[in-house]
């Protein structure tokens, strides 16, 4: 075992997190915005304080987790039944 220590948000390999010197925020992280309506915000908001993690902790570890589900075929989106359009 690496004595690395591991990312626990994506259960993945070793990391090292530079942190920017204005917002303690790992200086890779980008903010992103989607409207994923009331309910899911509220949902989001309720389980990150119920598990004591910081909320974008929270989605990302979700996202990533849902994300790895999907590509691995565990899952199927209900609108995904024709294959993506390449543009």
């Amino acid at each position: 075992m690496s004595d690395k220590p591991q990312d626990p948000m994506s259960g993945r390999g070793s990391y090292v997190k530079k942190r920017s010197k204005k917002s303690g925020r790992p200086a890779k992280d980008k903010a992103a915005t989607y409207r994923i309506g009331e309910k899911a915000i509220d949902r989001v908001n309720n389980a990150a304080n119920f598990y004591h993690v910081q909320k974008g902790d929270f989605v990302r570890f979700l996202l990533n987790y849902a994300i790895d589900q999907l590509e691995a075929g565990a899952v199927e989106l209900p609108a995904a039944k024709a294959p993506p359009r390449k543009l």
